[in-house]
Formats: C-alpha cells, sequence, structure tokens
C-alpha cells in the first residue's frame, strides 16, 4: 500500500515523494507475495509519477 502525508496540499501531482508498506499478514503467507506486494506498489508509483523514497526494513 503506498501512503502519502496528508498535509492538505498535496494533490498526487507528478514528482511526488512517496514511501511503500508491505507486511506479511500471517505466518502461512508466502514469502514471495510481500516482494509482490513491492513490485505492484512501485508499479503503481510510477504509473502516477510518484518517486518511492528507499525501503527501510
Amino acid at each position: 500500500m503506498i501512503r502519502k502525508p496528508n498535509s492538505g496540499q498535496s494533490n498526487g501531482t507528478i514528482g511526488e515523494r512517496v514511501g511503500i508498506y508491505a507486511r506479511y499478514s500471517d505466518q502461512k503467507q508466502d514469502p514471495s507475495s510481500l516482494l509482490a506486494q513491492l513490485a505492484l506498489c512501485r508499479d503503481f508509483a510510477a504509473s502516477k509519477g510518484w518517486e518511492v523514497n528507499s525501503p527501510t526494513q
């Protein structure tokens, strides 16, 4: 899921910087699904022209 701070002035314009938050739902979840979540979020951000901040773990 991609989340941006809601400062009241951001309208999702090209050049926005965003962060990605991905997590495991439970221990039965396939570990590769986390990578798939990240890839989907990166693709979505790219389609909007957003810059993704460096990931932290």
